[in-house]
């Protein structure tokens, strides 16, 4: 005996609906695209969890219903096909249709029924095949008909969307062009003022300006080791030092806070700048800011270099 199956997951898979009444207990199956329905009294199947259980036999003897549209258009084809000899399609799930309708079946046939030939068997299937073929093609042609409304939807959302595109770019373009307005522009007037002019009565001097000019001592090599003065010590403080630091580094060092606010840092502001702080960029940067001229770290660089070749 074959296992019972479930009764909703047979049929969705296959897209018809399954609606159960809870007051009747009927579970009714129908097919969207032809309107056909068949309907599973209550007691004719089994409920495990809530979930309706039928046998295989059954189950194809609801589609086949579902096929012809109603259980007597089954009942009509099965009897039409035994009374011309025909073999059934499926003889099992037949068997299972009359068990479940029986009154179909008990009733005696009629003259026109006993007197059903082969050909008018296939006429009537035919007839039947057409009426559900022709159900499945009005069902596409609306989805058709829908997909069409859709795509000029579409169509008429793109346009609108080109058009606005189109009125930006015509606004950037515009936008573009615009020039700003020139401002009236004033000369500024610069008086001169003379100086040394002479005034009557009073012997005009110039002062004489005697100026000194120390050789700065050179090495072996005949460079000079010094040339000028580095600035004094600048207004810049150790903290804000140490700040700039660590916005150039990116982090903390309680030792370069130290070292800045020591004297090693102050005799190089002064001018006593070693090699390998010349050499850092960090430092560099540092001795920059504390207003130390980048030229003159230079220079001091290459004394240090001369000086080692000495």
């Amino acid at each position: 005996m074959a296992q019972n199956i479930g009764l909703r997951d047979y049929f969705e898979k296959q897209g018809y609906k399954v609606n159960y009444d809870n007051k009747t207990g009927n579970i009714t199956i129908s097919d969207p695209k032809t309107g056909h329905s068949a309907t599973v009294p209550k007691g004719t199947y089994s409920l495990v969890n809530n979930r309706a259980y039928v046998s295989p036999d059954y189950a194809r003897s609801v589609g086949h219903t579902l096929f012809f549209g109603s259980p007597e258009a089954y009942a009509e084809a099965i009897k039409t096909k035994e009374a011309a000899g025909i073999p059934l399609d499926d003889p099992a799930a037949a068997a299972q249709f009359k068990q479940n309708y029986p009154q179909l079946f008990s009733t005696p046939q009629t003259q026109q029924q006993q007197q059903t030939t082969p050909s008018d068997w296939w006429a009537q299937f035919l007839q039947d095949y057409m009426q559900s073929s022709e159900a499945r093609i009005n069902a596409l042609q609306s989805q058709l008909s829908s997909l069409q409304n859709q795509n000029q939807f579409l169509s008429s959302m793109s346009s609108q969307l080109q058009s606005q595109n189109q009125a930006l770019s015509d606004l950037i373009r515009q936008l573009q062009n615009v020039q700003p307005p020139q401002l009236p522009t004033q000369e500024t007037k610069v008086e001169t003022v003379q100086e040394n002019v002479p005034v009557e009565g009073v012997e005009q001097t110039q002062p004489q300006q005697q100026t000194t000019q120390t050789e700065a001592p050179k090495g072996a090599s005949g460079f000079v080791l010094q040339g000028g003065t580095l600035p004094s010590t600048p207004a810049v403080t150790a903290e804000a030092l140490y700040d700039y630091y660590r916005r150039l580094t990116g982090r903390e060092d309680e030792s370069v806070r130290q070292f800045l606010a020591g004297p090693q840092f102050q005799a190089a502001l002064q001018g006593a700048v070693p090699a390998w702080m010349a050499a850092d960029p960090i430092w560099r940067l540092l001795l920059t800011r504390a207003g130390v001229n980048p030229k003159q770290l230079r220079l001091d660089t290459l004394r240090e270099r001369l000086n080692k070749g000495d």
